[in-house]
């Protein structure tokens, strides 16, 4: 019996060795037992408790859209007349248009004058300059022009829509008739008339923004046109005058039944900074001088729309006597009926501008 107890002695003194080495100095007593936190059958231990559920975040609103005109500038700077013997009081001074209303507490149009002749103060042409970071720009086809059937007559109003008239600032004129040249126009995904590569096209994006060029050039962003419309070659490309202009050629830029090269022309171009959209209209001018016009004001693109007394056109929208009319015209005597556009409809495609965005 002495022997089995001097065992079992052995064996426990092994492991207290084992033990106090780590603390030679401790010693372990009945008192000292570990004080061990025990779970009630009756409470459930934290470890088996269910994961609290995070707090949502913080609501907040999406980032607004990226400005597409930030950079751009309007009203446009003063410039110099081109000729001191021709200008005329009031030539590159550009003024507000009363008449085509504000946004946000500002001006969406100015006007001005340039004479691009040296010396024929007769031969002159206004401009219009329009913001398009507060407008909005569309393209209507005309009850007959172009010429299509791919868009059926019950569609070709040549109205600007009715839910889109009480913001209507203005309407200008489009381009040639179709037997003139056949140049393309489209309107959302209808190819009115089919678009040829080497003519200059004005298109519409999605953005806002206008864009003026040759269509072999800018057609690879065709999915961004809302529309488009085609006019003969550029008066001005990449800021370069188009050797047609000066040419044999010149002559497929229109002229009078009689012949004649100097008449009513008008063109559009697009500033630089791409926030400005020039609408322009001359007495008197020829290819050549209806793109040094386009040059004075800077565009480094721009495209004759149509042409002659008749067919050049633009006009204020404004209420009087409680009904939505023209109320002023760019030139004196320019051609109009009083509700046309917006109750007469007009047999030829046109350009309208919208105050404001949506």
């Amino acid at each position: 019996m002495k022997r089995v107890v001097l065992i079992i002695s052995l064996t426990l003194c092994v492991g207290c060795a084992s033990a106090n080495s780590a603390e030679p100095t401790a010693r372990a007593t009945p008192s000292a037992a570990p004080n061990v936190a025990r779970s009630s059958p009756a409470e459930p231990s934290k470890r088996d408790s269910p994961p609290k559920t995070p707090a949502p975040p913080a609501s907040t609103k999406p980032a607004p859209p990226p400005d597409p005109f930030a950079g751009a500038t309007f009203p446009p700077a003063d410039f110099e007349p081109p000729f001191e013997r021709s200008a005329q009081p009031g030539d590159g001074h550009w003024e507000p248009v009363a008449e085509a209303g504000q946004v946000e507490g500002k001006p969406v149009m100015f006007r001005t004058s340039v004479r691009p002749h040296l010396f024929k103060r007769f031969a002159f042409v206004n401009v219009v300059a329009i913001d398009l970071s507060r407008t909005e720009i569309g393209l209507v086809p005309g009850t007959r022009e172009p010429e299509t059937k791919a868009l059926p007559q019950s569609e070709r109003t040549g109205l600007v829509p009715a839910a889109l008239q009480p913001r209507l600032a203005a309407v200008f004129n489009g381009g040639f008739m179709t037997k003139h040249g056949g140049h393309g126009m489209g309107v959302g995904d209808v190819d009115l008339l089919a678009a040829r590569d080497e003519l200059c096209t004005i298109a519409l994006l999605d953005d806002g923004h206008v864009k003026i060029g040759t269509w072999s050039k800018i057609s690879t962003a065709r999915a961004s046109f809302r529309a488009w419309r085609q006019g003969p070659w550029c008066l001005l490309e990449d800021e370069q005058l188009n050797p047609n202009v000066t040419n044999g050629q010149r002559r497929k830029y229109g002229m009078s039944a009689e012949g004649k090269l100097e008449i009513r022309r008008s063109a559009v171009g697009v500033s630089a900074d791409g926030g400005t959209l020039y609408y322009a209209v001359g007495e008197e001018q020829t290819p050549e001088l209806i793109a040094k016009a386009m040059q004075v004001l800077g565009v480094p693109n721009a495209t004759q729309l149509d042409i002659n007394w008749s067919y050049t056109r633009f006009f204020w929208f404004g209420e009087k006597d409680g009904q939505l009319q023209v109320t002023e015209t760019l030139l004196p005597k320019m051609k109009h009926r009083k509700t046309g556009y917006v109750s007469k409809a007009e047999p030829r495609d046109f350009f309208y501008v919208l105050r404001g965005r949506e």
